[in-house]
């Protein structure tokens, strides 16, 4: 017991050289997480913005091979994750997973592609866009429901898809 008594007596504590250091590192190991964090979140956008670009391209060649009615791509939001469907809506159709809920999915259908694609609720999210057998956007009985401006962000990172109406080319905008 005496010992323990001389040992407490004989520590002084920490010197402000070891906080410093121990300061620092832990500052250096917070910037590394964040960074790696925010690198994962540009990431998951830049795979978000593929696997749309990758849904409206099918659902285009499926209109020109095989008529609009496959040409239609419905998106759908469970639980806040956004889903496509590509096809007429009759047939067994595939949910192609698009973005989680951790970015923010707005579409709107516009013909000034400058515009903001404008937020949508994610609770009552359903609309379509619908290629015809040319592989252009089917203009006639255009409603809000249809889309051909997508935007993907998150954080610091966003990019736009957009659907031509006038060609129904697909291009991406960062």
């Amino acid at each position: 017991m005496s010992w323990i008594k001389k040992s407490l007596k004989n520590n002084k504590g920490f010197t402000l050289v070891e906080m410093l250091i121990v300061l620092g590192i832990s500052a250096i190991i917070l910037a590394i997480l964040t960074y790696s964090y925010s690198v994962v979140s540009n990431a998951d956008v830049e795979k978000a913005s593929n696997r749309l670009e990758s849904v409206l391209r099918s659902a285009r060649v499926n209109a020109m091979s095989r008529g609009q009615a496959h040409g239609v791509v419905h998106f759908v939001s469970e639980g806040g994750t956004i889903y496509a469907e590509i096809g007429n809506g009759t047939s067994s159709q595939k949910k192609e997973l698009i973005c989680s809920s951790s970015i923010t999915f707005t579409p709107k259908f516009t013909t000034d592609y400058a515009t903001e694609a404008e937020p949508v609720d994610a609770g009552t999210m359903g609309w379509n866009t619908v290629f015809n057998g040319n592989g252009k956007l089917r203009l006639q009985g255009v409603t809000k429901t249809n889309s051909n401006l997508f935007r993907l962000k998150h954080g610091d990172k966003e990019i736009k898809v957009i659907v031509y109406a006038e060609t129904g080319a697909i291009e991406k905008k960062y």
